[in-house]
C-alpha cells in the first residue's frame, strides 16, 4: 500500500486554518459489576481471544494471597449486552502474587508463571489456563524461582512467549526466556537491559517487544528497550518518566496505541500517559477517574468502535488494596461522513466512484481510503485537504481544496472486481483534535474523468 507522511502540511493545515474545538479528553467510566473479584493488588492478568476478553488470578489484598480465577468478558457468544465478570471455579494453581500471565494460544489460553507462595516462598511453576481450567505443565527446564518479572506474546508468533527480569533468591535478574512448543529454553544476547522487577513487557507493534521500567536497587527506572527476536536495543523513544508497577497496555485495532497508569517514580499515580506513533510519552489529561495506585492491570479490549481499557485493582497510596474496575476511552469519537455528490462521466454515470475510510480519524493514526474503481481504470487520485464550496471541476463539482494530491494504488481481486487504495497518516498533534478535513477521488477512464463524492473526517483522539 501507498504511504504518505503528511506531519508538517497537515499540522499547519488544521492549526491555523480550520476552528478547531477544545481539545478532547480520554474519559473513565467506573463499573458496576456483581460478582465481581474482591479488592487486590500484585495480580496477574492478561487479554485472551473469544468471549471472555481479560483473565485475572490471584493477588494479594495485604492480609492474605489470593487463588481465584476471574474473566471479564460477554456472557454468551455474539453477545450484545454488557460485559461482566464471571468466577471460574475449580483446581488451580496455590494463591500467590508477583506472578505473571500472557496469552498463550489463540483458543484463549493463557500461560502463568512463578510467584510469590505462602511465608514469602518462590515459585518455578508453569500453569496452562485453558476455558476448561488450568493445567500444570511439566517442562524439561524453566527459569527459577521468581516474583516481580513480566511475560509477553509475540503477536506475530502467537505461541512464542517471552519472560524477562524478576527477582530470584540470587537478587534481581535480567535473564530472559523463550517459551516454545511446551518448553523454556534461555535466550543468550549480545546485549541486555539491566536487572529488574516491577517492569511491564510488551507486544512492539514494529516487530519484537517492549520493556518498559521497573526497578532495581537504584530505584525506579526511565529506560525501555526493545527485543527484535534475536537481540535487545535501547528504545529511541522520549520522555518517559521512571516508572515501577505501573500497568501498560497495547492497542492495534484503530491505532498503535501504548497506554501506561500509574507507578510514576514507583508511587501510587493517577497519571495517564501514552506512547505515541512518533517516540513521545505524552501525559493526557483526562475527566474523573480513579484514585492513584501502582500494581494494577491494565488491558486494551476494545469494542467494533472503541479503543477501551480496562483497569482494575492496584494498591493506593496508603498501600490498601483496591477492588475497582474502570475503562478509559475517547470522550468523543472520530468518524466520518460522506456528504454532497459524485460525478461522471463514464461507466459510473451521475454518482460517480464510490471513495470512503476504512478506519476512524484519529491523531496519530494511519486512514486508509478504498474506493470501487471503473474496470478499465487508466489511473486515480485521492485529494485531502480543506473543505470548500463546490467549485465546478468541468462538469462536476470539487469540494476539497487539497493540500496533498496522492496516486491511488491499482488493484483486482480474484473475482476481478477493481479497486484502489490510499493512506494518509494524521500526525500526532493534539492540535487537530475536534477538527475535520475532507477526501476525494478523482478517476481517470478511457471514458473521461469523474469524482467520487467526498469523505469528511472529523479527528479525534
Amino acid at each position: 500500500m501507498l504511504r504518505s507522511t503528511l506531519r508538517s502540511a497537515l499540522t499547519a493545515l488544521f492549526t491555523f486554518t480550520l476552528c478547531a474545538e477544545a481539545p478532547a479528553q480520554l474519559v473513565w467510566t467506573q463499573l458496576q459489576s456483581s460478582p465481581a473479584p474482591s479488592a487486590r493488588y500484585e495480580h496477574a492478568s492478561c487479554y485472551l481471544y473469544g468471549i471472555a476478553n481479560v483473565l485475572v488470578f490471584g493477588g494479594t489484598d495485604g492480609a492474605a494471597l489470593l487463588g481465584d480465577t476471574w474473566t471479564w468478558g460477554y456472557s454468551t457468544p455474539w453477545s450484545s449486552g454488557q460485559r461482566v465478570w464471571t468466577p471460574r471455579p475449580g483446581p488451580g494453581p496455590a494463591p500467590r502474587s508477583g506472578h505473571a500471565m500472557t496469552r498463550a494460544n489463540l483458543d484463549s489460553g493463557a500461560l502463568l508463571f512463578g510467584g510469590r507462595l505462602a511465608s514469602g516462598v518462590l515459585s518455578a511453576e508453569t500453569w496452562l489456563w485453558k476455558p476448561t481450567g488450568w493445567q500444570q505443565l511439566s517442562p524439561a527446564q524453566a527459569p527459577s524461582a521468581r516474583a516481580g518479572h513480566a511475560l509477553a506474546t509475540d503477536e506475530m508468533q502467537a505461541d512464542v512467549l517471552h519472560l524477562f527480569g524478576g527477582r530470584t533468591a540470587a537478587g534481581l535478574s535480567n535473564e530472559l526466556w523463550r517459551f516454545s512448543a511446551g518448553q523454556w529454553s534461555l535466550v543468550s544476547t549480545a546485549h541486555s537491559p539491566s536487572a529488574r522487577e516491577d517492569h511491564v513487557l510488551e507486544w512492539f507493534a514494529d516487530g519484537g517487544l517492549l520493556l518498559s521500567g521497573g526497578r532495581d536497587a537504584s530505584g525506579p527506572l526511565a529506560d525501555e528497550w526493545i527485543f527484535d527476536g534475536q537481540d535487545w536495543r535501547v528504545s529511541n523513544a522520549h520522555g518517559a518518566a521512571p516508572r515501577a508497577g505501573h500497568a501498560l497496555a497495547f492497542e492495534s485495532l484503530l491505532r498503535r496505541r501504548y497506554m501506561s497508569v500509574g507507578g510514576v517514580d514507583g508511587l501510587a499515580s493517577a497519571q495517564v500517559a501514552e506512547l505515541t506513533i512518533d517516540g513521545r510519552w505524552l501525559t493526557h489529561a483526562t475527566a474523573s477517574g480513579p484514585a492513584p495506585r501502582t500494581d494494577a492491570s491494565l488491558h486494551c479490549a476494545p469494542t467494533l468502535s472503541v479503543p477501551q481499557y480496562l483497569l482494575f485493582g492496584g494498591r493506593d497510596e496508603h498501600g490498601a488494596a483496591l477492588g475497582d474496575v474502570w475503562t478509559l476511552e475517547p470522550l468523543r469519537l472520530a468518524h466520518t461522513e460522506d456528504f454532497g455528490a459524485g460525478c461522471g462521466p463514464g461507466p459510473w454515470g451521475n454518482s460517480g466512484p464510490h471513495l470512503f475510510a476504512m478506519n476512524a480519524p484519529l491523531i496519530g493514526s494511519m486512514v486508509e481510503f478504498s474506493a470501487l474503481t471503473a474496470g478499465h481504470m487508466r489511473r486515480a487520485v485521492l485529494l485531502f485537504g480543506v473543505e470548500q464550496a463546490a467549485t465546478p471541476f468541468g462538469s462536476c463539482q470539487l469540494f476539497v481544496a487539497p493540500v496533498k494530491r496522492l496516486p491511488m494504488q491499482r488493484l483486482t481481486d480474484a473475482s476481478g472486481f477493481v479497486y484502489a487504495l490510499a493512506e494518509v497518516e494524521l500526525p500526532f498533534d493534539t492540535a487537530l483534535i475536534g477538527t475535520s478535513t475532507v477526501a476525494q477521488m478523482i478517476e481517470f477512464t478511457s471514458a473521461g474523468r469523474s469524482l467520487s463524492q467526498p469523505v469528511r473526517l472529523h479527528v479525534e483522539e
